[in-house]
């Protein structure tokens, strides 16, 4: 501990001119270009949102619609369709009993 101690200040001595080099010169640098960078972006992300905003609001109606549509039909497939799935459900019940075994996870012996 004693050792690390003393070269300590000799290592941060060695380091600081390096350290005052990288904030003078690279981090404004990289500083001004991501500004730009920044500015630059920002009509083009606000061109994007209205344009978002502008198909959002010319296909939500479209959207409800077909929504509906579907919907109904949905309820009077499935108003069919119940009794028939309930059958298969039955008669499919004692073979997937004989099956269940089969279909645990399979606990690995490795480790």
């Amino acid at each position: 501990m004693e050792k690390v101690a003393e070269t300590l200040p000799h290592a941060q001595r060695q380091v600081e001119p390096h350290l005052q080099a990288t904030k003078n010169k690279p981090l404004p640098v990289a500083k001004f270009h991501f500004n730009s960078l920044k500015n630059n972006t920002k009509p083009v992300a606000a061109s994007i949102v209205t344009a978002y905003r502008a198909c959002k609001d010319a296909i939500h109606p479209c959207v409800a619609k077909s929504q509906e549509f579907a919907d109904h039909s949905w309820q009077e497939c499935k108003k069919f369709s119940e009794p028939h799935v309930a059958r298969i459900a039955v008669a499919s019940e004692p073979h997937l009993s004989v099956i269940e075994p089969y279909m645990r996870p399979v606990k690995s012996v490795w480790r």
